[in-house]
């Protein structure tokens, strides 16, 4: 999807997108960029850089909290590897390379906690940019709710058509009015991460897998 010819394929269209690049990405430079604006999303601090190339821009966000774990993960994973190297009973300390953690640490300090959207020239704020990303991330999980937890990609949901158009229907339904729920828990900050998977099952669940007694708790 990153590639100049997919994208010059969706400006020839004009059609609108919203991309998540690579960190390592040559189209931006995270080490000099400077932030120039902040909002709070679901409770967290998130700061915005926006540069405008050509036919496109390029937003740039980081979520401090986010960085902090990314950076304390990383610090974890190096010296995990490096107790595993000294551990070996033919560790050679001439020989084995032991990572310098902050050495490695400190070259990656401005990616952790960062996300980078290549966009056409829409108008848009940073915040909403950042809210739509967002947003494609909910209706992804929904996607996953609905071949996980209600099964609708099993073999025998295909079987019959009318069965099936009715399944989808009532699941749409229900996975409408548990988003719902959830934005306005989220909206209350009385719940922090919660998804949607677990209790969906019985409300997703398609008749031929249905108990009588779960049917009877509707």
């Amino acid at each position: 999807m990153q590639s100049d010819e997919n994208f010059s394929l969706i400006s020839e269209y004009e059609l609108n997108y919203i991309v998540p690049l690579n960190r390592n990405t040559t189209e931006i430079n995270l080490n000099i960029i400077d932030y120039t604006s902040c909002f709070e999303y679901h409770n967290r601090a998130i700061m915005a850089h926006s540069e405008i190339k050509d036919v496109y821009q390029i937003c740039v966000f980081c979520d401090e909290e986010q960085s902090v774990f990314e950076m304390t993960d990383y610090i974890k994973r190096i010296a995990k590897s490096n107790n595993t190297i000294k551990e070996n009973k033919k560790f050679d300390p001439s020989k084995d390379a032991i990572r310098d953690v902050s050495v490695e640490v400190l070259s990656k300090k401005n990616e952790f906690g960062v996300i980078i959207i290549k966009k056409p020239l829409i108008d848009k704020s940073p915040q909403e940019i950042y809210e739509m990303y967002e947003l494609r991330g909910e209706t992804e999980q929904m996607f996953d709710t609905l071949r996980n937890a209600c099964e609708n990609d099993a073999s025998y949901m295909h079987d019959d058509d009318f069965g099936f158009e009715a399944w989808t229907f009532i699941g749409h339904i229900s996975l409408m009015v548990a988003s719902r729920i959830l934005t306005l828990l989220r909206n209350k900050k009385n719940v922090k991460g919660m998804v949607i998977i677990g209790n969906s099952r019985n409300t997703c669940k398609h008749p031929r897998n249905t108990s009588r007694k779960s049917m009877e708790s509707f």
